[in-house]
């Protein structure tokens, strides 16, 4: 029951900020609505163990690496009593941490493939990792993801969004989600 509520709840909050995509892009507020009416959102939580003897990792090791995700937005809760190791990709190509407090409803937003494809990469999709612990919080940092992504009707054409063409043209080839 808990988790239909939160997958509800988020499921609300991803047409606010699909409609506020649509206003910052130009274009009318219920743009991507149309395309979302039997969406195949996904909801997931991702459990990385405490780092106790003999589990401890070698150097270089990541709990998740570098990638993008597909869709066009993912929702990751954090905050609580875990510790950090989430990492986003700056536009100079460096790591940043994602730092939060223990307060509920802290939320980051990562855009996906498909949005950096709808808007012609005017908005990029979000590279991101996951590393380890240091050594001193290793034992104890058990670390608990809930991610929710959002993927659009299956059937929808994507193709570059009229207010992204910009004077190069589209980037890429429509596709079918």
């Amino acid at each position: 029951q808990a988790f239909t509520a939160y997958y509800k709840a988020l499921a609300s909050l991803t047409e606010t900020l699909y409609r506020l995509g649509a206003l910052a892009l130009g274009l009318p507020q219920d743009y991507f609505a149309v395309k979302n009416t039997q969406h195949r959102n996904s909801l997931r939580c991702i459990n990385y163990p405490s780092q106790k003897p003999p589990l401890v990792p070698q150097p270089g090791q990541v709990r998740a690496s570098m990638h993008t995700d597909y869709g066009s937005l993912t929702i990751l809760r954090l905050g609580g009593p875990y510790p950090g190791g989430l990492q986003v990709m700056g536009a100079n190509g460096a790591w940043i941490d994602v730092t939060t407090t223990e307060e509920e409803n802290c939320f980051v937003i990562n855009l996906g493939d498909l949005m950096a494809r709808w808007t012609n990469d005017r908005w990029l999709s979000t590279p991101h990792q996951v590393i380890n612990p240091k050594d001193d919080a290793a034992s104890v940092a058990r670390r608990m993801s809930i991610a929710y992504f959002c993927n659009i009707n299956m059937d929808v054409e994507v193709e570059c969004i009229p207010t992204c063409k910009g004077q190069g043209g589209a980037k890429y080839e429509p596709i079918v989600a």
